[in-house]
Order: C-alpha cells, then structure tokens, then sequence
C-alpha cells in the first residue's frame, strides 16, 4: 500500500524488492544537474540499500522491532506495522490478516492538518509529510498494543478468578498459558521502546528523519564542514518522546499484570502440593 503527500485515497500495489527500490530512490532525487560531483556523492550517500529492504521484509511479523533512518527514508518495523517513509510517500506493509490497520493508519494519516501555503510559502507551522506519516504509524501502534493490552488483561482476570483459592490442574494450566502469552506481548513492548529511545539517543539520526529539508535544501545536508544540521531535531524529539511515554505507560501496566499472574502460580502451585500432600497422609 502506497500512501502519497496530498492524495486521500491510498493506492494499492504489488511490487517486487527491486521495484520499491527503485521507486524510493526515485524519491529522493532533488539533486540538480548542475549540482558538483562531491555534492551528488554526498548526497547519495547513506541511502536506501537492497540489504535494507530485504531486512525489513524478511518476516512481518518476526524479527525485534526497528527505526532505522537512511538519508533519505525512514524504515519502520513495529509489528504489525512495517514501512518505509520518504519525504512524499509511504510504503506499507502487513500481513495476511492485518488488513484492518490499513483503514485505521489511513484514517490517522488523514486526520494530520495539511499545510497551507501563500505564494508558495508555508503559512501556518505544520508537520512535513514524512512526520506526519511517523506520528500515524505511531498513533496506530499505541492504538493497537493498548487494544491487545485490553484483551490480554480480561482473559487474565478470568483465569485469576478461577484459579484463586482452586486446587485444580486445569486452572493452573491456564494460568500458564495466559503467562505465556503476558511474556510474549512484553517482548513486543520492550522491543518497542528500545526502537524508540535508541533513536532519540543518536542527534545526527533524529535530525535526518528530516526528509523534506533534506529533499528542498540538498547542499546544507552535504556540506562536510557544517555540522549545525545534525541538532535539527527538535520536533522529531519531541514526537518520539510522546510516543515513548505512550508505550511506558502500557508496559508498567503490563509488568504489573504480569507480577500479579507469577504471585497467582505461585499460591495456586501452594495450594495443589498441599492438597496433594494431604492425600497422600489420607
């Protein structure tokens, strides 16, 4: 699914690796023809690599959570969300099964003002395309975990019930499964994060989350003297660190659930060894 800088309606494609690396290559031409030969090195270098592509598809739904940011992409895997952001565009994929998150994003995506512009200035402070479509995706993330967050926490209560002051094998087994099933899903939250807070600790990637300044002011992005681009980052930061909370915020509520089902085991493990000790004296 192809997401596109001022069209509503997303557009659906199948393409093979090669073609999506050579549409986000298209991308992120801005480069003129008059540009020197050390300008278009440096421009082209750090971008989009096949190895980069085969790495984000490789399995959907398998693999530690990333943001990887080349110099003019943003590669995204929060399961089940995985994309590549350019400045105009997104590339996303799901998969079988997932098919309802398209709607949500496209919802989230659309829901961003547009800039309005005046003589071909900006008029009003608006995020660029490119965080635009990392805030969706993110929204859509936070969206879903605190969903799967809820489902988890009923079945758990629901065993809990069952198994408090219970001497049965069969509650103790669903106690089991519903922990394994808590491990898992903090797995994801851990994952999660660790995307998150290991970007906002590295200034020069934030800053080249940037795509649209890197697309309409090339020479500034290129120019090996100047290192004043790379702490251009502050709305990014800002961005990151409220999607950060966000996922913080289930995750306690997650470790919380998941010490509450360990205590049960081990009550539940008590009682069974008593009642088995007491038969056996019988």
């Amino acid at each position: 699914m192809v997401f596109r800088d001022g069209v509503r309606a997303p557009e659906t494609v199948e393409w093979t690796r090669e073609e999506i690396l050579r549409e986000a290559r298209k991308a992120a031409t801005s480069v003129t023809a008059e540009a020197t030969k050390e300008v278009l090195l440096s421009h082209n270098q750090g971008t989009l690599r096949a190895r980069d592509i085969r790495r984000l598809l490789i399995d959907l739904l398998e693999g530690d959570p990333e943001l990887l940011v080349r110099k003019h992409s943003i590669l995204v895997k929060l399961p089940p969300l995985t994309a590549i952001v350019m400045h105009d565009r997104c590339f996303v994929f799901i998969p079988d099964g997932a098919d309802s998150l398209l709607g949500v994003l496209r919802k989230n995506l659309s829901s961003a003002p547009e800039a309005e512009q005046q003589d071909g200035e900006i008029t009003h402070d608006f995020l660029p395309f490119e965080l635009k479509a990392i805030e969706a995706i993110l929204v859509t993330v936070v969206t879903e975990i605190r969903k799967d967050f809820k489902d988890l926490s009923l079945a758990v209560k629901s065993v809990l019930k069952g198994v408090k002051g219970s001497t049965q094998s069969g509650g103790l087994e669903k106690l089991h499964q519903e922990k394994n099933k808590s491990s898992r899903f903090l797995l994801r939250l851990r994952g999660i994060r660790k995307a998150i807070s290991t970007l906002l600790d590295t200034d020069e990637d934030m800053a080249l989350m940037n795509l649209t300044k890197i697309h309409r002011e090339p020479q500034r992005y290129s120019d090996a003297s100047s290192q004043e681009w790379r702490y251009d980052h502050d709305e990014v930061e800002l961005l990151l660190e409220a999607y950060l909370h966000e996922v913080e915020a289930v995750l306690n509520q997650a470790t919380f659930q998941q010490s509450e089902i360990e205590a049960y085991e081990g009550l539940g493990t008590n009682n069974a060894c008593v009642m088995c000790t007491c038969d056996r004296m019988e």
